[in-house]
């Protein structure tokens, strides 16, 4: 079976089971619990680094591990920590099933990646969706939990449904689910005959796909779910699950069906346009924070599928470095909204933030601008790599829409500037000082910068993986 390639996911089993049996005899020891789980994690980073550039097939030909498979890991990796080291400031008392959840949902995303079945792409969806809900209903008492918690189950399962029913019909059509096979058989036989049903199949499958990355018209989940779960959850939320789904459309479509692009690449093209010019005028109108983030998480969904029309390798290494640059965005921009709490992030709450706490509108300020995409920033050249790989490929008009989104969404971004800067304040908030908060905070703008200004040593990483 060659269990050792899926070592790390075996350590991090451990460490769920571990944390599960700490919970149990010492339900009130949770930061040594989340100690616990980070030691578990970081065990598991380091033999999969230690592993970096060695390849191979386990579980009985349904997961290949490669380089390439390994950059998506990092991403997995570094939200998982984030959200702990948020976790610690953020809850006052939880129960330590939400460290458990993290770490299932850990390895769902990590198979993801992984896999080359459809049935064990399936399975870890469905693990990935039953470890979220779990994380989005944390808080039973919070409001709007219910709410968030019911329509990400009911959206998740209506997905669920065509993506296995798409699964029924590929193995009707090519008597596999694998798809390497797959795409064997495309080479081979061509379209002749099994065109319409393949059409149907790739549908099936993309609406599966489309709810992970809340691409239109898939996304009506995300808003009342960022509004009603954690902060630290929504960042969690924005981040790894979007990665992971972005790994299985590369694997599905671009590797499965690489050799007849004609069958999804103009479906991601309309996608890509729609889903940007959707997040980005949504935001618009939005008062709220968490909204404001959840529809502009919908529009960056859009940027990166420009990537995925592009299909070469200079886009595939341009969809991990976005979702490494988004990761830290969106963990930075939420370890402030989780230190003004979840009742204070509405748009007013922020006014004259510069004059009551301005190391936290500096750096709020900061996220801002690199989710808008401004130079010197990794939003900046995360946009420019996607955009790069799409005019390489001739999808000049992709790259307009995507310039056209990018002034769009600077006027709401910049907005919570002026807001902190210009506004006087309604209400002086006493924000205590959160220690864990704060480190995210830092760490998210380090690397912000970082990527922004240094980013060629980290492309030719990724693009050496692959």
């Amino acid at each position: 079976m060659n269990a050792h390639i899926l070592l790390p996911e075996i350590i991090l089993s451990i460490t769920a089971a571990l944390v599960l049996i700490i919970e149990f005899l010492t339900p009130r020891r949770l930061q040594f619990i989340g100690t616990v789980t980070i030691l578990g994690i970081l065990l598991a980073l380091f033999y999969d680094l230690s592993m970096f550039r060695n390849a191979g097939v386990g579980f009985f030909g349904m997961v290949k591990v490669g380089p390439f498979d390994r950059t998506f890991d990092l991403v997995f990796f570094i939200g998982a920590i984030l959200l702990i080291l948020l976790s610690f400031d953020y809850f006052v008392e939880i129960s330590g099933e939400f460290y458990f959840f993290i770490l299932t949902s850990l390895i769902a995303m990590m198979l993801l990646a992984k896999s080359i079945d459809l049935f064990m792409i399936f399975l870890s969806l469905e693990t990935l969706s039953f470890s979220l809900l779990g994380l989005i209903g944390i808080l039973k008492q919070k409001e709007f939990v219910a709410e968030a918690s019911m329509k990400y189950y009911l959206l998740a399962a209506f997905s669920s449904a065509f993506f296995l029913f798409g699964i029924v019909l590929t193995y009707v059509v090519f008597q596999t689910t694998n798809i390497s096979e797959i795409s064997n058989k495309l080479f081979a036989s061509g379209l002749t005959g099994i065109k319409p049903a393949l059409i149907v199949t790739v549908v099936l499958i993309l609406v599966g796909l489309a709810f992970k990355v809340a691409a239109i018209p898939f996304h009506m989940w995300t808003p009342d779910v960022y509004e009603g779960a954690p902060a630290p959850v929504v960042a969690f939320i924005s981040a790894g699950p979007k990665a992971a789904g972005f790994a299985i459309i590369l694997k599905i479509m671009l590797n499965g069906y690489q050799s007849h692009p004609e069958l999804w690449s103009s479906i991601f093209a309309y996608l890509a346009v729609l889903t940007m010019f959707w997040g980005n005028l949504a935001a618009l109108k939005t008062r709220n924070l968490k909204r404001m983030l959840a529809y502009s998480t919908i529009a960056h969904a859009g940027y990166v599928l420009v990537a995925v029309v592009s299909a070469n390798q200079q886009a595939y290494a341009a969809i991990v470095f976005y979702m490494l640059s988004y990761t830290f965005m969106v963990f930075g921009a939420f370890s402030i909204i989780s230190m003004l709490g979840d009742s204070h992030s509405n748009l007013e709450d922020y006014a004259g933030l510069s004059r009551t706490s301005p190391i936290l509108a500096f750096m709020m300020a900061i996220f801002m601008i690199s989710l808008t995409g401004i130079p010197t920033t990794s939003g900046f050249i995360s946009k420019f790599y996607v955009f790069m790989s799409a005019a390489k490929t001739n999808h000049i008009w992709l790259v307009v829409f995507g310039f056209i989104n990018g002034a769009i969404s600077a006027y709401y971004y910049l907005r919570v500037v002026v807001y902190m800067y210009m506004m006087d304040t309604r209400e002086e908030l006493a924000i205590p000082y959160f220690p864990f908060l704060r480190s995210v905070m830092w760490i998210a703008v380090i690397f912000i910068f970082y990527l922004g200004l240094f980013p060629q040593k980290v492309f030719e990483i990724i693009i050496s993986a692959l």
